[in-house]
Parts: structure tokens; sequence; C-alpha cells
């Protein structure tokens, strides 16, 4: 909500800097017309006949032209102030669209930006034929970890989850914090297999880091991760693979864990 106030508050300010721009625009139009209506109502210079006649039209015309000059450099210094408030208005407007998708703690997408994603890529594997997969990583114990070394701990590990998971998976998967310790990876055209394998990876690497509390340089061990993996079927709606994904993500804590 606050980022969508703020994008409608900026885009307001856009508004009226184009209205802005666009009557300065207007502005230089009436100059224009004004100019070339000042030069045509002092006559033709080839009708005339007189010096002192022709040295008043030549008089008038550099006066004319030297004034046209000077507003042409004001709307020059208007127009290129605006176009300046523009681009900082854009890319104050880009900024808080980034911030809007992209999880404050771990700097990875958020679930936002997972559910803007994730059905087009449902869509983009089956019109390709091509396979897509779904991860969710769900931390193993976490609540023990926050009550026992405290939040900050926690959000220490919730970073180290989300710098593993981006290490192993490539640039075109879509990766996002889904809520609270639980992680979401999207892997289009990967197969079971090699999504298993970049599930394993994930899973060795978080059980083969020993997390040090940062207060206390206390040493809490590892912290290890569970993970629910499933392939797009015929028909799938993101729904229905998040659901089954979240099943098999179950049926891992239920054995085991890790």
């Amino acid at each position: 909500p606050d980022a969508t106030k703020e994008v409608l508050e900026l885009s307001d300010k856009l508004s009226k800097q184009i209205a802005e721009a666009l009557g300065i625009t207007s502005q230089v139009a009436a100059s224009s017309a004004k100019f070339g209506e000042e030069i045509g109502s002092r006559g033709n210079v080839k009708d005339m006949t007189d010096p002192s006649q022709i040295a008043a039209f030549v008089d008038g015309v550099i006066r004319a032209t030297a004034m046209m000059e000077r507003q042409a450099s004001t709307y020059t210094t208007d127009l290129a102030s605006m176009n300046e408030k523009v681009e900082r208005l854009q890319l104050e407007v880009s900024t808080i669209r980034q911030d809007a998708v992209t999880d404050a703690l771990t700097k990875i997408g958020n679930r936002r930006h997972f559910d803007l994603n994730f059905s087009t890529a449902i869509n983009v594997a089956r019109e390709a034929g091509e396979p897509l997969t779904l991860c969710i990583v769900d931390l193993d114990h976490f609540k023990q970890v926050n009550d026992q070394y405290g939040h900050a701990t926690g959000d220490q590990v919730l970073r180290l989850m989300a710098s593993v998971v981006k290490d192993c998976t490539r640039e075109g998967d879509i990766v996002a914090r889904y809520g609270g310790e639980e992680f979401v990876i999207a892997m289009p055209g990967t197969s079971i297999q090699k999504s298993l394998n970049v599930v394993e990876r994930i899973r060795l690497t978080m059980e083969n880091k020993r997390i040090t509390k940062r207060s206390t340089s206390e040493n809490i061990g590892s912290v290890t991760a569970s993970f629910g993996l499933t392939q797009m079927r015929a028909g799938d709606t993101a729904a229905a693979m998040i659901e089954r994904a979240d099943k098999y993500l179950y049926e891992a804590k239920e054995n085991g864990r890790n």
C-alpha cells in the first residue's frame, strides 16, 4: 500500500511536469507564430525602393529575431530543467517499483515478484513444450533458532539461505522469499533430474555451513532445510504446482527433514 501511494504521488508529479512541458511547447509555437506575423506585417522587401524603408525593415527584422532568440533561449533552459525533473521522477518510480517486488531483508524477490512471474513462466513453458519445475524450500526448526538465539540471528540465517539459493540457481530462474522461512524456486527449461541436482546442491551447502552468532561469536552449528520439488504437468496451474510442491515439502518434513 505504501509503495502504491508513492507511485501514485510520483505519477501525479510526472503528469504536472509533462503538462508544464506541453505549456512551454505551446508558448514556443505561439512565439513562432507571432514572429511570423510581425515579419509579415512589415511588408515584402522586394516591393521596397526607398533605402530608409528597407533599413527600417531590416532593423525591425533584427530586433524581432533578437527577441525570438532570447525567448527561445529561455524556453530551451526551461525545457532542459523540466527534462531533468522528469528523469528524476522516472528513476524514483522505477526504484519504488523494484522495491515493491524485492524482499527487504534478503534482497531477493518477494512473494509478489514470484506471483507476477510464475504464471507467465507456466504459459511460456507450455507454449514452448519445455519443462518447468518448482521447488518450495523451508528452513528446519527455524522457530527454535529465533527463540534460542534471537531474531537478529534468525535474520542472519534467512539472508544466508537466500544467498545460497541465489548462488546455486541461474539468472533465468525465479527465486523469491515466499514468506517467513519459506523460499520458492521456479526453474524454466529444467528437467526434474537437473532440478534435483540443484536442490541437492542447495541442501548440502546449507548443511555444511557453520553459523556464528554475530553479536557474541557463538557457534550455533548448521541450519538445514527441507524441500518439495515438482515438475509441471499437463493442465497445471500455478496454484496446482504450489499445492503439490507444498505436499512434497510436508512429506520431507515428516520423513526426517534436511
